[in-house]
């Protein structure tokens, strides 16, 4: 029973209102990264159904029976989401994608959260749409994974901290949440040791090796409540300081 409510588009320079959906039946909505179309969530009175909408009206299902831990690839041409344990959904729990044109669903991985996390956690892409990375939960117990999967479903790791690796920031666990590097080796995510719940963390560059299945590389770039999203990719980030401003934070 997920929250639901309708849907609007508005053209501020214009200043027209358009219904895309009346009824209180969306879930969640999000851009396709070129603007021209968009997917939403929507809740029928037996299932979830995920939508692909262009800006011309066409509007087409291409995933049912998903939980709300969904992203648009950055090309445009691929969602990935998950099916989750807890939610009682049709369909084995774990990772996939499925092309915005329709067709067959790719199983990435089998994790999944357990009914765990929040919508925030999505999956996140790496910046050329090749690998997904989603943090998952162990059922009954708090810690958690990392896997990251190449989105033509050919490979998946659950990932793990070389031995060499600062112990105090793998201490902490992997990284739940993360940003993909545009290198495509390296992610950005908070590690170390939780002082209090919901507390502050190292904000932390990851280096992977060749296979994307392990970190290599830990190191801290500062102490901060949360990491919000790239501020210039690559660069610096968005983070919540420990004072509670947003501000920039450059990578080491």
């Amino acid at each position: 029973n997920l929250a639901s409510s309708d849907l609007w588009m508005a053209d501020y320079p214009v200043g027209t209102v358009s219904t895309i959906v009346a009824e209180d039946t969306v879930v969640e909505a999000q851009w396709a990264p070129d603007g021209q179309a968009l997917a939403y969530i929507l809740a029928t009175p037996t299932r979830y159904e995920l939508h692909w909408r262009t800006l011309d009206g066409e509007d087409r299902i291409i995933a049912t029976d998903l939980a709300p831990t969904w992203s648009i690839a950055p090309t445009g041409d691929l969602v990935a989401f998950t099916r989750e344990s807890g939610y009682e959904l049709v369909g084995a729990p774990g990772l996939y994608v499925v092309p915005v044109t329709g067709g067959a669903e790719v199983k990435l991985a089998d994790v999944d959260r357990h009914g765990a996390g929040s919508i925030d956690d999505r999956p996140q892409w790496s910046f050329d749409g090749k690998h997904v990375a989603l943090g998952y939960f162990t059922e009954g117990t708090l810690p958690f994974g990392l896997v990251i999967a190449a989105s033509d479903g050919s490979s998946s790791h659950s990932v793990t901290y070389a031995p060499d690796v600062d112990a105090d920031i793998a201490g902490g666990g992997v990284p739940m949440n993360v940003w993909w590097h545009p290198d495509g080796r390296s992610l950005v995510g908070l590690g170390g040791t939780v002082v209090t719940m919901g507390g502050p963390q190292d904000a932390v560059v990851f280096e992977l090796d060749d296979s994307l299945s392990q970190i290599v590389s830990a190191t801290s770039f500062g102490t901060v409540a949360a990491i919000i999203d790239w501020a210039i990719p690559g660069e610096a980030v968005w983070v919540l300081a420990e004072s509670g401003e947003l501000v920039a934070l450059s990578l080491p």
